[in-house]
């Protein structure tokens, strides 16, 4: 079927006094198929174009998720975020590109909180030895950064049980690090 962008072009390009090679030439240099422009110019005149070669056989038979397979993802997805919890899924589920985006979003938080609690406690005891005059301006740091993972999971969960596949603001592109 031709288009009416297509037809009207060639109506007012007629209508200036150009030639059917030049509006060939225009159309075809501003993206237009040689196809569509050949019908377009001489609707009754141009055969078909042969079919194109069919390089890869066509996609086998998926069916279509049921509501019960979403809602396991669904649960898999949210006990990723879950800390320890994040095994089931990783055994149960692992195959569902759903449920293994989630589980690679969680081991993120995972070694997010295991970051947070190493730096903590280093930097503490430190801290403490030295008798630092700030320890306690420092010590308001590390519970807020225990309220973002906090508020991470939670993020995390409404992603999974809503079924969307969102990365966790600030830490979630680092879940593409892991490889299983």
């Amino acid at each position: 079927m031709i288009s009416e962008e297509l037809k009207k072009y060639i109506d007012d390009a007629r209508r200036q006094g150009m030639n059917d090679k030049q509006i060939k030439q225009n159309l075809t240099a501003s993206g237009w198929s040689e196809f569509d422009v050949n019908q377009a110019l001489n609707p009754q005149s141009v055969p078909p174009p042969p079919p194109l070669p069919s390089s890869s056989p066509p996609p086998p038979f998926s069916p279509t998720r049921t509501a019960a397979t979403q809602s396991n993802s669904a649960i898999m997805g949210v006990l990723a975020y879950l800390g320890i919890l994040i095994v089931i899924p990783f055994i149960m589920a692992k195959d569902d590109s759903f449920v293994k985006f989630h589980i690679k979003q969680g081991l993120t938080l995972i070694v997010f909180w295991f970051g947070i609690w190493i730096i903590s406690f280093a930097l503490g005891i430190f801290l403490a030895v030295v008798r630092f005059p700030l320890f306690g301006l420092i010590s308001i740091f590390f519970p807020l950064l225990w309220l973002l993972s906090a508020i991470l999971a939670i993020v995390g969960i409404i992603n999974a049980a809503t079924g969307k596949m969102k990365e966790l603001p600030v830490i979630g592109g680092w879940g593409n690090k892991f490889n299983f």
